[in-house]
């Protein structure tokens, strides 16, 4: 058994073994679960593993949350999106088993290189914005579009991974929960009462081109309040060494008028990354689900929704970017290094 500590107080014990496959290593951790590297007994085959607790989303009244997210999960079938391999669970777990992704995330890739050469971010933002576009047909968005969230497998090609604040939307309907990581926060997600979850999903991709080929985030804010209002502004600026072309595609998804921003066919179709050759496609028959999580959690569904179903802005302290907090907002991204948060 390996315990790990949930949450502020909350402990589970993860087993060696379950279900036919077994413990490696813990390789990350959220609010609201773990993720380790799990060894297929049956072909030794690597595998990535979310483990939530029962207790845990019934007690924090996020089980619809889950349910939400492991739905839209299981209905995503793209060549760019981790393929989720099956839910297996016990008496006190409940276990996604997701592709592994050896690489890690695109952070710390671009963390170690200082940005990114043309051809490469070109490649690399292609199959992002792919991923992206088929996540809008399905009328589903993102919500927390950021280098972290996005994956490499062995190969360096892209999975777009954790929907945890993804939602179905039907057309034409605006959403209202503010949700996300600020840095890549689209200015009416902060300011305004609702918001149109695909445009911002937009403006949250051109944060993350400028920060592939740039090497560090379009703000320089000394604190909250800054960063709020230089989002809100627009207010930043894309370095000469940048090709125009590329500029102009930043440009186009960080268009403080949401109206006015690319769509992500249209983002597809620009100048910048129409000229790569390079075609993401669904691969049918990918998605395999051979056993469902135990009925009796989904029994408390019905409990009422709160706004701790999903993390605002203003309380989300975990996601809170200033300079001495977070390197991300330094000129230059750094590696990770931890803190705690106040």
């Amino acid at each position: 058994m390996t315990e790990v500590l949930l949450g502020r107080s909350h402990h589970i014990q993860i087993p060696s073994f379950f279900s036919g496959y077994s413990f490696d290593q813990i390789i990350g951790q959220g609010s609201f679960s773990i993720v380790i590297s799990v060894i297929r007994v049956s072909d030794n085959q690597r595998f990535a593993c979310k483990v939530l607790s029962q207790k845990f989303l019934v007690d924090h009244k996020i089980v619809d949350k889950f349910k939400r997210e492991v739905e839209i999960f299981q209905s995503l079938n793209h060549s760019n999106i981790v393929r989720l391999v099956e839910m297996v669970s016990d008496d006190k777990l409940i276990y996604l088993i997701m592709e592994y992704c050896a690489k890690g995330d695109l952070y710390h890739f671009v963390a170690s290189k200082g940005g990114l050469p043309d051809t490469t971010a070109r490649l690399m933002f292609r199959q992002i914005v792919s991923a992206v576009r088929y996540l809008h047909s399905k009328s589903i968005v993102h919500r927390d579009l950021k280098l972290e969230n996005i994956l490499l497998d062995s190969s360096l090609s892209i999975r777009l991974a954790d929907f945890g604040f993804c939602r179905e939307v039907p057309a034409n309907t605006l959403l209202t929960t503010k949700c996300g990581s600020p840095a890549y926060t689209a200015p009416e997600v902060i300011s305004q009462s609702s918001y149109n979850g695909q445009m911002a999903d937009m403006w949250s991709l051109g944060v993350i081109l400028f920060v592939i080929l740039t090497g560090r985030i379009p703000w320089d804010a000394q604190n909250d309040t800054q960063l709020f209002f230089q989002i809100q502004t627009a207010h930043f600026h894309i370095p000469e060494y940048i090709c125009a072309s590329a500029a102009n595609l930043i440009g186009d998804l960080m268009h403080p008028q949401p109206e006015m921003r690319l769509s992500a066919e249209q983002a597809l179709n620009h100048p910048w990354l129409d000229d790569t050759g390079f075609r993401s496609y669904s691969t049918p028959g990918s998605l395999i689900l051979t056993r469902t999580i135990i009925p009796e959690l989904f029994q408390h569904s019905a409990l009422p929704k709160t706004k701790g179903s999903a993390i605002s802005l203003q309380n989300n302290h975990k996601h809170r970017l200033s300079m001495r907090e977070n390197p991300i907002l330094t000129r230059r991204i750094l590696p990770l290094t931890e803190y705690v948060p106040k």
